[in-house]
């Protein structure tokens, strides 16, 4: 498919901002808004972020929700999006039909206008980068640099997941299977976009967890200029990860410096703990409080005893 066709085919129709004429033009204006807006971006390149064999179309929902997770941290709403496509012409026309079917799905989902974007041939594999625009839901992000002493530290969701999906799949089992963990890593489980108004009324500070829980919790700790402290059996994981963890399979350490979580992590008033859980309730969003902010810096993780835990490697970072 060439790429003008692909344009006009395949992605106009995702362009309902009249300001981006369809995606006929070089430019596009910004769809107006009354709140302040945020700007995030996020890149997957095959080999890095997904394996070679995962289905096309569970990588443009991927793409759509890494990005939206900033957002939905940030307690904002995203709105509006732009889409980098690099893509290696030895791919099947099927693959590139699944990818973007599976990113318009995903838009849709999420309500997500799609406003531009650039299209290029590639010579080393599919490199994809979605720019998302979004709504805050106060008069400003929420940022890493809130938590306060004495704060409770939240997250949303369950951890683990995707670094057990990825270990099931680099063993050899197939992204068509019905593994709860597998889907986890294919298609991260975001909570409901309601999630962004919890954090807004709620949140001292927050951040996304992409790089696994302890790396992400040392970077708002750091920001913040507090120490976050973990209660490591108050960590939430899902039915399938225990069942790993009662075998042996895994230690539960591992799981919180995996990454590719993309739940929320947020600190909040001790004396806010009851109402946050019957707003989330009302929500649909799942949280659980796994620990507190203390004077200090860095993260401790502790045992039911009280122990420290000594992390080796607190999670994901790229090497240049």
């Amino acid at each position: 498919m060439k790429e003008f066709e692909l344009i006009r085919q395949r992605l106009a129709h995702l362009s309902r901002h009249d300001g981006a004429l369809q995606l006929g033009d070089d430019v596009s204006t910004l769809p107006k808004s009354e709140k302040i807006q945020i700007i995030t971006t996020d890149t997957l390149v095959e080999g890095v972020h997904f394996l070679s064999d995962d289905p096309m179309y569970t990588v443009g929902q991927k793409l759509v929700r890494v990005n939206v997770s900033d957002c939905l941290a940030k307690a904002a709403r995203p709105t509006s999006a732009m889409f980098n496509l690099s893509w290696p012409s030895n791919r099947p026309e099927t693959d590139l039909t699944n990818l973007i079917d599976g990113l318009a799905a995903d838009l849709e989902f999420w309500n997500i206008d799609l406003i531009g974007g650039d299209t290029t041939g590639s010579q080393s594999g599919v490199t994809l980068t979605l720019t998302l625009i979004g709504d805050c839901q106060k008069s400003a992000p929420v940022r890493r640099s809130g938590a306060q002493v004495e704060d409770d530290v939240w997250i949303t969701g369950e951890i683990g997941s995707a670094f057990l999906g990825l270990r099931r799949r680099l063993s050899g089992v197939t992204p068509n299977s019905s593994d709860p963990l597998v889907s986890a890593f294919l298609v991260p489980p975001l909570q409901p976009v309601a999630v962004s108004s919890l954090i807004a009324d709620f949140a001292h500070a927050s951040m996304d967890v992409s790089d696994g829980l302890i790396a992400d919790a040392e970077h708002l700790a750091e920001q913040s200029g507090v120490s976050l402290q973990i209660e490591l059996d108050r960590v939430p994981l899902h039915a399938a990860a225990n069942k790993d963890l009662r075998a042996g399979l895994v230690e539960k350490v591992s799981l919180l410096t995996g990454g590719d979580d993309y739940q929320v992590l947020f600190t909040a008033s001790p004396t806010d703990q009851e109402l946050i859980r019957k707003a989330a309730a009302a929500r649909d969003v799942s949280v659980t409080c796994i620990g507190s902010v203390q004077a200090g810096s860095g993260v401790k993780v502790r045992d039911s005893e009280g122990n420290p835990i000594t992390i080796l490697t607190s999670g994901w970072q790229h090497e240049f």
